[in-house]
């Protein structure tokens, strides 16, 4: 065993996890230990050129993201309101949750849920969003939204606001998807300023 094969199999599982769950990469990174010692040392290294190219393709597969964020956008808040609300539709890639948001604008961004209780519409914070594979779930007024509160500045119509989606995978790992949200005015605050 030449010292390249005793690393690979001394250090396996300081390798990042990424890489180790994936059967395919460790089969061609422990072959490419065993095929490193002896002649033809240009193939070799081609070789190696492949297995990475291979490997970092495979762990990219493994860290994408588990979801995507479309049609974002921010009610313009009136002049000198602290709060805000987003939209956006949410596509699951894979089974995982929202389970926060952070945005430079506010002091703090939370889930919320319009509910009825007894006759009156309600804001209820909700801790995370379930998404699945191929299904959207839609933000939208009168249901799922995003409450922007502390706003640290004003929010001008036709502006993008940066704001970012941590979702959580069903491992626990975790991705952030970062969404620029237009600044819409609404036709009803349209009509107020003119």
């Amino acid at each position: 065993m030449d010292l390249l094969e005793e690393a690979v199999k001394r250090d396996w599982k300081r390798l990042p996890s990424c890489i180790t769950r994936l059967p395919r990469a460790a089969v061609l990174i422990k072959e490419f230990a065993g095929l490193w010692s002896g002649k033809f040392l240009w193939r070799r290294a081609l070789l190696l050129a492949l297995v990475a190219a291979g490997a970092a393709a495979l762990g990219g597969a493994a860290l994408a993201q588990p979801a995507t964020a479309k049609d974002a956008w921010v009610r313009a808040p009136a002049p000198g309101q602290k709060v805000a609300v987003a939209y956006m539709e949410l596509i699951g890639q894979s089974r995982s949750a929202l389970v926060s948001i952070a945005t430079p604008v506010a002091a703090r961004a939370e889930l919320h849920r319009t509910v009825m209780e007894g006759g009156v519409m309600r804001m209820r914070p909700v801790a995370r969003i379930e998404l699945e594979a191929g299904k959207t779930v839609k933000l939208e007024p009168g249901s799922l939204h995003v409450m922007l509160l502390g706003l640290r500045r004003a929010l001008k119509p036709g502006e993008k606001v940066p704001i970012d989606l941590t979702v959580e995978r069903t491992d626990g790992s975790r991705g952030t998807i970062t969404v620029h949200a237009d600044v819409r005015e609404t036709a009803a605050a349209k009509a107020r300023n003119h």
